[in-house]
């Protein structure tokens, strides 16, 4: 099992090197194919509406922090 943390700035260094592109020191993210790893991912929601809120949040491989925009905030523990 893959343990290492990705996000969609990974998408595409990840697509370019497939494709045997190399994309070069200034794309943002890292190609999954590489050895990397992120330590923690920023995760970001601006819509906000009935039944969702939008919230900011860091994940790392074993906890998840979620703080919502009206002030409330949730610590989620991944390794359970």
């Amino acid at each position: 099992v893959d343990t290492r943390l990705a996000a969609t700035i990974d998408l595409a260094p990840t697509i370019a090197r497939a494709a045997g592109v190399d994309p070069g020191p200034d794309v943002d993210g890292r190609a999954l194919q590489d050895p990397w790893e992120h330590r923690r991912v920023l995760v970001e929601s601006w819509v906000d509406g009935p039944g969702y809120q939008a919230f900011d949040a860091v994940r790392t491989i074993d906890e998840t922090y979620v703080a919502f925009r009206n002030g409330n905030g949730v610590l989620w523990d991944r390794t359970r």
